[in-house]
């Protein structure tokens, strides 16, 4: 419904933006089992997040995922005719309000790829020093390092996501379903 090769999102400084803020989702490594033994009779302690998890949470970095959308989608044809039957303030106003209402829906996938990404490129100790001195932590220079790298994966990776996120709210802000 949208072409993502639109300029937004080609530009240097856009795919910057968009380096910075796909290194700043999810995780796909398994927390580290519970330390203690729980009781036949007690329900197992849910497990805690994991490092990469706990990184990406503490420093909020999935929160670009609504202005990556909200920019995909007015720059595509289908947010230009909206535009055009309903006025531009209308159409931007639908928008938004969509991409707010279903935006839950897909965060947690998001900020779940990045963590993953994270936990590939970084050791558990890494991460779990980061998430908890910041810039502060003897890895911060290393996670400059591989923040390229992991921001080049999250833009491929997250692709198909943020097309399905940008496409369901242009079908529904276009059609005016709630």
């Amino acid at each position: 419904m949208f072409d993502m090769n639109h300029r937004q999102w080609a530009s240097p400084l856009r795919a910057t933006c968009v380096a910075t803020a796909l290194l700043l989702a999810g995780c796909d490594s398994t927390p580290p089992a519970a330390a203690t033994a729980s009781t036949p009779s007690a329900p197992a302690a849910a497990p805690g997040p994991s490092p990469a998890e706990a990184l990406v949470k503490r420093f909020n970095m999935g929160a670009g995922l609504a202005s990556l959308a909200y920019d995909a989608a007015r720059g595509t044809t289908t947010f230009g005719a909206m535009a055009n039957q309903q006025g531009a303030a209308q159409a931007d106003q639908r928008l938004r309000a969509e991409i707010a209402r279903i935006l839950p829906a897909y965060q947690q996938r998001w900020e779940h790829t990045l963590a993953s990404l994270y936990a590939r490129h970084l050791s558990a100790p890494e991460l779990s020093s980061l998430a908890a001195q910041g810039t502060a932590s003897p890895y911060a220079a290393r996670f400059r390092t591989v923040q390229p790298t992991v921001a080049a994966e999250m833009q491929a990776m997250s692709k198909p996501l943020l097309e399905a996120l940008v496409t369901e709210a242009l079908t529904k802000a276009a059609g005016g379903s709630d």
